[in-house]
């Protein structure tokens, strides 16, 4: 929500400057597509798989397709079966437990 927040005060601060002189009216959409891009972005997940949006598109990932997470200080990313990598929008470590108890998924560790 800061971002969003962030978005709407960038907007009133190129505002005065997109008004005032006609080749300036580009500045207004660098804060409209920051808030699209809030707004649309994320993580969603349920029995069947994950769902990873961004602000033009979204993949869903199969749970059978994702092979395990890897996770640095602040993201986490989904390793496929097919050798790719898909970071999770939005998802630090601390919520990788709550994406996974949402998705039905186990907390093992181990191989199958």
């Amino acid at each position: 929500m800061a971002i969003v927040g962030a978005g709407v005060i960038g907007f009133a601060s190129a505002a005065p400057f997109a008004l005032a002189r006609w080749y300036f009216s580009p500045l207004l959409l660098v804060p409209i597509l920051v808030v699209l891009w809030a707004w649309r972005s994320g993580v969603d997940v349920d029995t069947d798989g994950v769902t990873v949006r961004a602000l033009v598109k979204s993949k869903r990932l199969a749970w059978d397709d994702i092979v395990g997470f890897t996770t640095d200080r602040t993201s986490v990313t989904a390793q496929l079966r097919d050798h790719t990598s898909v970071r999770l929008t939005a998802v630090t470590p601390a919520d990788l437990p709550r994406l996974l108890r949402a998705g039905g998924q186990s907390l093992d560790a181990t191989d199958d």
